[in-house]
């Protein structure tokens, strides 16, 4: 090492008072940022923890480092100067994290809570010190637990894509929902196959290998692409060599177990390769060099130091007065007990039993949920409420701990919402297609939030965040019934609902028929 690159090495080891000053009002604001919101930050690391398909959250707080660490000695060449204009940033981030919690919506909490912490680096070190850290500020948002929504899209794809390929290659294949079925048995491409884990995992590790292999964009934006394309056509050539072995074996060969196996071996495979080929056509200049130009010295203004007060002041006026509101709107409130009637049925329909053994929806923080066999001509469906007096944390209507699906004893084959309903009073019906020993069965389901019927999820967390917004705390619902056969066969399940107080509770969007108070000396000790 030559004197001159000693000396540097030097000075970049040694901070500035401007960088202590910054660095201190950083970590003052990050403390206020994780206190005020540990529950969101609690949230996302227990997604990381519980869904295989986010197990990468953990390594992009590290990772992140390494980038920062990487550019150490460029950052400490600038001047940092803490932006009163950053206020505006975090303020904005914490209020759409107090919206996030307010809808009980996960995804929107933590994608605020990240961008808290972009707007704290902004707030504390200044637009251009930010500016350096662009891509390192970019990539935390590999943190949020995000892309759920690409699972039945890829189910959907990678059933038809297979069944393709399959039936080219002159194997005899039927397609149903999700399920193909081929002589001597049958695979159901479920949530596990359906490759967004491996999908999303690969994603973030393409957007990093374009970042450090390459400096033209044209590289970094088609790795990103082959990111995203070359995961789906693998899970594809996956689940197609899976059938395709299992025929050709009689079925002895990648089934149960083994077929995961062989498929994580095969998915590995694939990433190396994607890595071989970053490494193939890197740029030889991507790895930014330690220094860079030289930081302009220190324009005329206050000084970094005499800022940090009354920034400080600011973010923490900001945090508090945002969190302090959100508090105030989502103030806990007694919660009444209350049971579920039986809905009062006519026609020549008939009640057959309350709460039977079988099918019901997993709503564990439900306040009253019951479930009613209904009977008619001798047919049957099911009817199921889960009923909340007002949502609450662990008590929300639409929640990843709830489910229409009972995993012991059945499947999900296909989801969405029913077209062709033909009900001009009751609002069009999503639907859950599951598949058990007895067969086939549909579930036709509604959101009843604040007196608004809809089976649009993202509709009924704006009427809930609406109503909080306006100092109300609404009572909210689901409403289900099962019965046999495709999600289009409605004859059954219409009559139902023109003929009980069910049907009339979801046209009127008053649920107050179904719903009545314990009486006190009960409460506790359960009601019938």
């Amino acid at each position: 090492m030559s004197s001159g690159q000693r000396e540097h090495a030097t000075r970049a080891a040694v901070l500035s008072p401007q960088w202590k000053w910054a660095l201190g009002l950083f970590v003052l604001i990050l403390a206020f940022v994780i206190g005020l919101h540990f529950d969101a930050l609690s949230s996302m690391v227990t997604v990381w923890l519980g869904s295989r398909t986010y197990n990468h959250g953990f390594l992009i707080p590290p990772i992140v480092l390494w980038l920062v660490w990487q550019r150490h000695e460029t950052l400490l060449r600038e001047v940092p100067r803490p932006a009163f204009s950053g206020l505006l940033w975090l303020g904005a981030a914490a209020v759409l994290a107090q919206l996030g919690h307010l809808a009980q919506a996960n995804t929107v909490e933590h994608f605020a809570l990240v961008l808290m912490l972009v707007g704290a680096v902004v707030t504390s070190f200044g637009w251009r010190v930010a500016r350096r850290l662009a891509f390192p500020l970019f990539y935390l948002f590999f943190m949020v637990p995000f892309g759920d929504f690409a699972i039945e899209p890829m189910q959907e794809l990678t059933a038809r894509a297979t069944t393709f390929f399959v039936r080219a290659s002159g194997v005899p294949i039927y397609l149903e929902n999700w399920v193909m079925v081929i002589p001597g048995g049958s695979f159901l491409v479920a949530e596990a196959c359906s490759g967004v884990r491996f999908l999303i995992a690969t994603i973030a590790l393409g957007v990093l290998m374009s970042h450090l292999f390459f400096t033209r964009s044209w590289k970094r934006a088609l790795f990103v692409i082959l990111s995203v394309l070359v995961p789906i056509g693998a899970n594809v050539v996956r689940t197609y060599g899976i059938v395709m072995i299992a025929y050709f074996s009689d079925f002895t060969i990648a089934v149960g177990v083994d077929h995961i196996v062989y498929g994580f071996i095969f998915l590995s495979i694939v990433l190396l390769i994607l890595i071989g080929i970053a490494y193939a056509m890197r740029d030889p200049e991507a790895v930014e060099p330690a220094g860079g130009p030289a930081a302009p010295e220190a324009g005329p203004g206050a000084p970094a130091g005499a800022r940090v007060p009354f920034v400080a002041f600011g973010a923490l006026l900001v945090l508090l007065a945002v969190a302090g509101y959100g508090a105030h709107l989502d103030r806990p409130l007694p919660v009444p007990a209350v049971t579920l009637r039986a809905p009062v049925v006519d026609g020549g329909w008939r009640l057959a039993e309350t709460d039977p053994p079988g099918w019901k929806g997993q709503y564990p923080g439900a306040d009253a949920e019951r479930t009613w066999a209904i009977g008619k001509d001798g047919r049957q469906l099911r009817a199921f409420v889960a009923y909340y007096a007002h949502e609450r944390p662990g008590h929300e209507l639409i929640s990843h701990r709830n489910s229409l699906l009972d995993s012991n004893t059945h499947q999900a084959l296909r989801k969405g919402r029913l077209g062709g309903w033909k009900s001009s009073t009751i609002p069009v019906p999503a639907f859950l297609v599951l598949h058990g020993v007895e067969g086939p069965r549909t579930v036709w389901y509604w959101y009843w939030v604040d007196g608004t019927v809809t089976s649009d999820r993202r509709r009924a967390k704006l009427v809930a965040l609406g109503a909080k917004l306006a100092g109300r705390h609404p009572a909210a619902a689901l409403v289900a019934v099962m019965g046999e056969g495709e999600p289009r066969e409605t004859g059954l399940l219409e009559d139902l609902l023109a003929h009980s107080s069910l049907g009339r509770a979801l046209a009127s969007g008053d649920l107050a028929p179904l719903v009545m108070p314990v009486p006190k000396e009960l409460d506790g000790k359960g009601f019938s």
